[in-house]
């Protein structure tokens, strides 16, 4: 255990720095904060009426009710709970559950790289998984979402218990193992569920792949990394291996040989890692399988989730997954966050996976180096693993990988396909503690030289925090809770509109058939009065109702009437809900529209009694949690009482021993305390009051990141301050259109407003393609910005991704944008400058040409050759297709589509007139069809030099055409004069100006 104490100090230090942020007074102002704050107060209110778990939380919904607690997993709120009745706020109870979660994402990561990799590695891995770009989004920008901050935390924790059962085998670890995996089950759904396939993976190729080598721990007579038998340095022996000698192996812990160690790992060692999951389920089995079996009571139904929350939308590109980190604007009410890995941990895992290559290469062509070094081959396994699982991340997260969240059952529940950046993030950090092992390798070819080791750690890790030193400093101030009032909460909801604190109100039972805004119940919960669920204005005048008590799970009243009537309740009904009549069980109603409960009440004088509480399904699922903890109890109660063995493990220790190869020692680890340190004293003591250092600041009606900035007036007070193209001006279609506006108020906007991005065509400005945002801001991290809460000082970012429809004519298009009222339509119009008309409803941006989604053949014509119209157009190729009846011959009356394919060779001035010609064997016009190319829709003008223009044109025969030879004539002219395009083929100018383009037609009779 004295060996882990430096690396563990280390680790603390690390997790202090990573906390610091949280340090003033408030939450931070995110999204998802006040959800669990009032999840919390809701949790604890049950507690105080002696429900120490709730399915139901009574005072949601706008009063109604809501099942929250039947599908969110409690265990967070557990947590801050637990923190709360020991005297916190609530507000500081769920900030301490921030800062635990972050000491979980830390302390995990070191115990589980520290038996791979060894300390230094597990050192970076865990500054590296500690500070990510998502991590600081999440905890402290736009997040907020403990329960996957927890869950995430928790990954590393549950490999490493894993880790320890397969490769220690100990009846204890198979307990950690159960209760690390039963804790991520209770932490967050879609992780659990996402993260349990990628650890039976692990669990199968640490099994699979030992292939009988032996222990994964060999013993210390082992060669070390450089020179054969070198023993004297820390660095002389691989991560992994034991220093212990073996008098000491057997007066210590107990550790398997190499035999049991490879039988561990055989595949009847198989049954201590399925034993962990299956009890990790059982004891997870009272939340889990009730969440499951009565999701059929919810609108928590696939097809609710693609229509409400489309997860095509938080798709996202390779360019956000690279990006890099840029200070944060403090003029913007919700500045660009990419979801980035960071480029620090993107290179050290590129030095990873160097270090895998290498070591694989010495492996197999078994070099002197790797002769012998049985824990190579787990290092090998290991961050092979990690590859595979970051590179499989990765591209799920992309918006090629849509096809698979469409195929894939269950994944279009996640909503955010970005939350796999937590298993990205995972993977990331341990290749990134492998790129350790380069300078260790090093350091032991140059004579053992740990120094050289110690700086690559210690300059990776401080280019690790410095690489996120700009999430340190929200832009918004923190928010001041206190212990928020059931007042607070209801103000919340009624302002946002999350339903019983969901965005979806997925959870709403399926017998209310309408989303409720509000309820009877609002004003009083407002005032802070105490409420009653009876709705005593249904009630007939000859009844009389006394309320008996009321908690969280249940109402009682007394009644007394002369009729017959039904109690009406304002209570949601929801499976788990009885109703009892002087003690004997009668039917609930459930009233529609609404889903509300309703008792048949007899004449005369009755108590009824309303109560929440197991279903049958429910009750056997508690029960079989029940008895996994029975059992865990049991299996604590035998090693506590019972007598050690001579020989047998006494105490809970790690390998290694101080300053051994999984150690570090004092000496080694003290100047990268004092570097944190100092990291942590400046940050507090000197920048954290110049926070400004780590920011930016737009001027006033300006937006410094604008790449086309602009300065336009609408009416109601908005101004539009420019826009960026976030890619090419040149697409195909099928490919993802990305503009990114920015807005702001001058002044209270009168309206919620949507905002909109078309694709216009000329002539007439049809809109061929559009985005809208039914709230300004990022769709695809869910950052909506209202209009009437946009803030005049600040400028609002308002990100639009709109796919390119396949059918999309390839031409240029007009690319607009504007806002309009939610409830109107009513465009907002722009303000006319003086002495202009008055300003239009749409503000132009640029030119956006769309291409085929694949390149057009390039035909020839049919002499082979191009012709040249002018200075810069080139028709390069034609086809013509005709109905042509038996012979090749053609019907009058019949339809003639001519295509032809020009291309500009540079920039066209004007705008021509292409012209189309029907001539017989006189040279007779027969038929013409004359247009600006592409029916008036793609000018000359705007043609792109180098790309193919298909200008299609459709000719009508005569009916009385007379039989015989017809030639296809082509060509353009100035519209304003007439005069056509000079045209030159091979052999020089062609007559007339008119290409004759082949085959020769014929019309029978």
């Amino acid at each position: 255990m004295k060996a882990l104490i430096p690396g563990l100090i280390l680790v603390g230090l690390l997790v202090l720095l990573a906390v610091s942020p949280l340090l003033p007074p408030g939450l931070p102002s995110i999204a998802d904060a006040p959800i669990h704050l009032f999840r919390t107060m809701e949790m604890v209110s049950a507690w105080a009426d002696g429900v120490y778990y709730p399915r139901w939380a009574p005072n949601l919904a706008f009063g109604y009710g809501y099942p929250i607690f039947n599908f969110a997993p409690p265990l967070p709120y557990f947590i801050a709970g637990a923190f709360h009745v020991l005297g916190f706020s609530l507000e500081t109870s769920i900030k301490l559950l921030a800062v635990l979660c972050m000491a979980i994402y830390g302390f995990g990561m070191y115990l589980f790289v520290r038996n791979v990799l060894g300390e230094r590695g597990a050192l970076l891995a865990a500054a590296a998984y500690l500070y990510t770009p998502f991590r600081f989004r999440e905890v402290l920008l736009y997040g907020g979402n403990y329960p996957q901050i927890l869950a995430i935390g928790l990954f590393p924790w549950v490999l490493w218990a894993f880790e320890r059962i397969m490769t220690d085998g100990r009846s204890r670890y198979i307990v950690a193992g159960a209760v690390c995996y039963g804790a991520l089950i209770l932490s967050h759904n879609f992780h659990a569920f996402i993260f349990t396939p990628l650890l039976l993976l692990y669990i199968a190729s640490e099994t699979l792949f030992e292939k009988n080598r032996g222990s994964s721990r060999p013993d210390s007579s082992q060669p070390g990394f450089g020179d054969p038998g070198k023993t004297g340095d820390s660095l002389a022996l691989p991560a992994g291996a034991s220093a212990a000698t073996p008098s000491e192996q057997g007066s210590g812990p107990r550790r398997l040989s190499p035999n049991e160690g490879s039988k561990a790992r055989s595949l009847k060692g198989l049954w201590r890692p399925v034993t962990a999951l299956a009890l990790g389920l059982v004891l997870t089995a009272f939340f889990w399988a009730p969440a499951l079996y009565d999701l059929q009571y919810t609108f928590a139904q696939e097809d609710y989730y693609l229509t409400r929350s489309d997860f095509r939308l938080r798709l996202i590109s390779l360019r956000d997954l690279l990006d890099v980190p840029i200070a944060l604007d403090g003029r913007a009410d919700n500045p660009y966050v990419p979801f980035s890995l960071g480029i620090v941990i993107v290179v050290l895992a590129v030095l990873g996976v160097v270090y895998l290559l290498i070591v694989s290469l010495c492996l197999v062509l078994s070099t002197s180096h790797c002769a012998g070094r049985e824990g190579l081959w787990r290092e090998v396994r290991h961050l092979s693993f990690f590859l595979v699982m970051l590179f499989g991340a990765s591209i799920m997260m992309l918006r090629p990988a849509a096809f698979l969240w469409e195929t894939l059952p269950l994944l279009a529940y996640a909503e955010f396909p970005w939350r796999l950046m937590g298993i990205a993030n995972l993977a990331a950090a341990f290749l990134a503690g492998g790129s350790i092992r380069l300078w260790e390798w090093g350091a032991e070819l140059w004579g053992g030289r740990s120094r050289l080791a110690d700086l690559a750690l210690a300059a990776s890790i401080l280019g690790l925090i410095l690489g996120v030193a700009v999430y340190f400093y929200p832009t918004k101030p923190f928010q001041r809770w206190g212990t928020p009032t059931l007042s607070d909460y209801i103000g919340y909801e009624v302002n946002t509109q999350n339903l019983g604190t969901t965005g979806l109100a997925e959870y709403l039972p399926k017998w209310a058939k309408e989303i409720p805004t509000s309820s009877p119940l609002v004003n009083p919960l407002r005032e802070g009065e105490a409420i009653e669920k009876l709705d005593r204005l249904a009630l007939s005048s000859g009844v009389q109702a006394t309320a008996l008590g009321r908690s969280s799970v249940e109402d009682r009243y007394q009644f007394s009437s002369e009729d017959n009537f039904r109690a009406r309740f304002l209570t949601f009904y929801f499976p788990g809900w009885r109703a009892f009549l002087d003690g004997k069980p009668v039917p609930i109603r459930v009233t529609s529209p609404r889903g509300l409960m309703a008792v048949d009440v007899p004449a005369g004088d009755h108590e009824l009694l309303l109560r929440f509480g197991e279903t049958p399904f429910r009750l056997v699922a508690d029960v079989i949690s029940v008895l996994g903890l029975v059992a865990i109890a049991g299996w604590l109660a035998s090693r506590l009482f019972r007598r050690p063995v001579q020989g047998e493990e006494t105490e809970m220790d790690e390998p290694g021993v101080d300053g051994g190869p999984m150690g570090l020692t004092w000496g080694q680890a003290w100047p990268l305390g004092v570097l944190i340190a100092v990291l942590f004293f400046g940050k507090v003591g000197f920048i954290d009051p110049h926070t400004t250092w780590f920011r930016r600041e737009s001027p006033p009606d300006r937006v410094v990141d604008a790449e086309h900035p602009m300065y336009v007036s609408m009416d109601d007070n908005v101004l539009f301050l420019g826009y960026d193209l976030v890619g090419n001006e040149v697409m195909r279609s099928g490919e993802l259109l990305h503009v990114r506006l920015y807005w702001q108020a001058t002044g209270p906007l009168s309206g919620n407003y949507i905002s909109f991005i078309h694709l216009d065509a000329p002539p007439e400005n049809t809109t061929f393609a559009t985005a809208d945002n039914y709230q300004p801001g990022d769709p695809q991290a869910q950052i909506d910005m209202p209009s009437t809460q946009w803030q005049s000082e600040l400028y609002v970012r308002d990100e639009h991704r709109l796919e390119l429809p396949n059918e999309m004519p390839p031409i240029a298009y007009a690319l607009r944008a504007g806002l309009y009222d939610r409830e109107t339509g009513r465009r907002l119009s722009i303000l006319p400058r003086q002495g202009e008309s008055q300003g239009e409803d749409t503000i132009f941006l640029q030119q956006v040409h769309v291409l085929p989604a694949q390149a057009p053949f390039r035909s020839k014509t049919q002499s082979g050759q191009s012709y040249f119209l002018g200075e810069g157009i080139e028709l390069v190729g034609h086809t013509i297709e005709t109905a042509s009846a038996a012979g090749g011959r053609i019907q009058p009356g019949q339809t003639i589509t001519v295509t032809l394919h020009w291309q500009a060779l540079e920039p066209v001035a004007g705008d021509y007139t292409v012209f189309v010609q029907l001539l017989d064997e006189a040279g007779q016009v027969r038929g013409q069809h004359d247009s600006p190319p592409v029916n008036g829709r793609y000018p000359t003008s705007k043609w792109l030099p180098g790309r193919i223009v298909l200008d299609q044109t459709v000719l009508m025969l005569a009916p009385n055409l007379p039989p015989g030879g017809y030639r296809i004539a082509v060509g353009m002219y100035e519209l304003d004069t007439g005069r056509r395009l000079e045209v030159k083929g091979k052999n020089g100018d062609v007559p007339d100006d008119a290409i004759l383009l082949e085959p020769i037609l014929q019309v029978a009779r």
